[in-house]
């Protein structure tokens, strides 16, 4: 459960427009982007959702989590600590 304080709709409003400053050029950042989408469709918070996005993106496919939720995104797979 997300201790933010906000709706889903506001974090994710925001998160649309969070931006990285790269010397004088704006880009978008693609792990926020990716984690941004995860965070939408997959309805994982947003730190479960950036963690798989790093892991889509270093091609590590496998987290280690207690945490189910991350079972909803097919892309990585979660094995559960001993």
């Amino acid at each position: 459960m997300s201790e933010l304080r906000h709706d889903r709709s506001a974090i994710r409003a925001t998160l649309h427009r969070t931006e990285v400053r790269t010397g004088e050029v704006y880009v978008a950042h693609a792990g926020v982007q990716r984690a941004v989408e995860i965070y939408e469709v997959d309805r994982l918070d947003f730190a479960d959702a950036y963690l798989v996005a790093s892991a889509e993106r270093t091609g590590v496919g496998v987290i280690a989590s207690f945490d189910r939720s991350i079972d909803r995104v097919t892309t990585v797979r979660r094995d559960e600590p001993a």
